[in-house]
């Protein structure tokens, strides 16, 4: 096939972009234990599967080279009205927005799976974002889906109290807890040397919001997060460093606090 043909029966998947859809499309695809000695069966479900969304980069859709033959998809289903508001807050990492279906149906992040690029020219494409900035917020949803450091489970035991505390207060309206969780974009961690230590420091770094977006005085934020992360019980192997905490703006930070620290689950802290 010359250059030219290949083009011309590939020009379809110029119109593709990441987070476009389509309805009515078959069901999910899942790899379940063989019932006759096989690695694995191939199976379908339908249930509750509304459309397939393109979760694959725009730039990677549109490649041939490579071996780029496949795009990866997730479910979209519906979603009960009380979940939406959790949705809303940030707080199910695992559904992402679709601004252009209905308003009850997500993207599942939980099940992607592949499909060759040529199933695209049978879909009837629609478009999933019609502005930059829902485009954008699907891209960040995916990131934090698939990006997000694993922290050790030990380290996530230690601090469960404390994410508990900025989960429930954050939205509590004029309480002080809430104004100051409200002013925290970020709460990243830093460790040293390295979380294979056997012996690890550990320093939150709390990423504030410029003066005129906080809710109260940095030294109320300090007050709060110095009473609270004294609580931490940290197993054998784990400390706080000196100093325990940086509450600073992005504008204060270098670049390499950011680099030596990993953000935690705290993305309901942006809503």
């Amino acid at each position: 096939m010359s250059d030219q043909q290949e083009d011309k029966d590939y020009a379809y998947l110029e119109e593709w972009r990441q987070g476009d859809f389509s309805l009515s499309v078959g069901g999910f695809l899942y790899g379940a234990p063989s019932t006759d000695g096989d690695a694995f069966d191939a199976r379908e479900t339908t249930e509750e599967i509304l459309g397939l969304v393109v979760i694959t980069q725009t730039c990677d859709i549109v490649r041939r080279t490579g071996g780029r033959h496949y795009v990866a998809v997730c479910p979209l289903i519906e979603v009960k009205e009380a979940e939406i508001k959790e949705v809303a807050k940030g707080r199910r990492p695992y559904l992402a927005s679709v601004e252009n279906t209905a308003e009850n149906v997500f993207a599942d992040l939980r099940r992607p799976f592949s499909v060759d690029k040529d199933l695209l020219r049978e879909w009837d494409r629609k478009e999933g974002f019609s502005t930059e900035k829902t485009r954008v917020g699907f891209s960040a949803s995916l990131e934090r889906k698939f990006g997000q450091f694993a922290f050790p489970d030990e380290f996530d035991a230690a601090l469960k109290n404390f994410k508990d505390r900025v989960w429930s207060r954050h939205d509590k309206g004029e309480s002080p807890p809430g104004k100051v969780y409200r002013s925290v974009d970020q709460i990243r961690f830093r460790v040293l040397p390295s979380w294979e230590a056997v012996e690890k420091s550990i320093t939150v770094i709390a990423v504030l919001h410029p003066a005129d977006k906080r809710h109260v005085e940095i030294k109320e934020i300090v007050s709060e997060l110095e009473k609270q992360l004294k609580k931490v019980k940290w197993p054998e192997g784990y400390k706080w460093d000196e100093p325990m905490f940086i509450a600073q703006t992005s504008d204060y930070l270098s670049a390499q606090d950011i680099l030596d620290s990993q953000r935690g689950d705290f993305d309901f802290l942006c809503y």
